[in-house]
């Protein structure tokens, strides 16, 4: 008898990491997914997610791919949002549903990057926040959700008190993690940001 009781004391753990790893990420399914859109114009593609009806924040190096458009949708206006390779994006027509921004993730914090791999379809990357980093006198938050090309713009998610909240922007692919801009502190509508 003995065995077994060893045995099960062995397998509830496991079992319930195993719970915990999937409703995080059915959480990204069902919650982060379905905010994050295809950014495409005619010199490439990146991602981008939906803060607010007819408003997205992506990389600000997307804004290379001229005639930009989200889900199909004409970007109307790109506005800066810092020095830093963030800007929000004004696209009429765009609907939710929108992501919750947040805080910065710390150390330690799961994540999971959502994005258009080579302007195909959504990819989710899952990982753990490392900390910051400077990268070209910029700080950045370093994590190991790697991405690919076209996932730039697209979201880094994670949970806080059982709601799923945008992190961060992929900016700037780092081998097997990424570099991202936080997103604390950009607004949701542009009028908050425009004097």
């Amino acid at each position: 008898m003995r065995p077994l009781v060893l045995i099960l004391a062995l397998l509830v753990p496991a079992c319930a990491a195993v719970e915990a790893r999937t409703t995080f990420e059915q959480d990204m399914r069902a919650d982060a997914a379905p905010t994050v859109r295809l950014l495409k114009g005619a010199n490439g593609s990146c991602s981008a997610v939906a803060i607010s009806t007819g408003v997205a924040v992506t990389a600000l190096h997307c804004k290379e791919a001229s005639d930009a458009k989200v889900d199909g949708h004409p970007v109307a206006k790109w506005i800066e949002f810092s020095t830093k390779d963030i800007a929000v994006v004004e696209v009429p027509g765009l609907l939710c549903p929108c992501a919750t921004l947040g805080k910065k993730a710390p150390a330690g914090e799961r994540v999971a990057a959502l994005g258009f791999p080579y302007g195909v379809g959504l990819s989710m990357r899952y990982g753990w926040v490392e900390g910051d980093i400077t990268y070209q006198d910029e700080v950045y938050l370093h994590h190991t959700a790697y991405t690919d090309p076209g996932m730039s713009g697209g979201g880094v998610f994670t949970v806080r008190k059982g709601r799923v909240v945008l992190v961060a922007i992929t900016s700037r692919s780092a081998g097997s993690s990424a570099l991202s801009v936080t997103v604390e502190g950009v607004p949701v509508r542009p009028a908050e940001i425009e004097g």
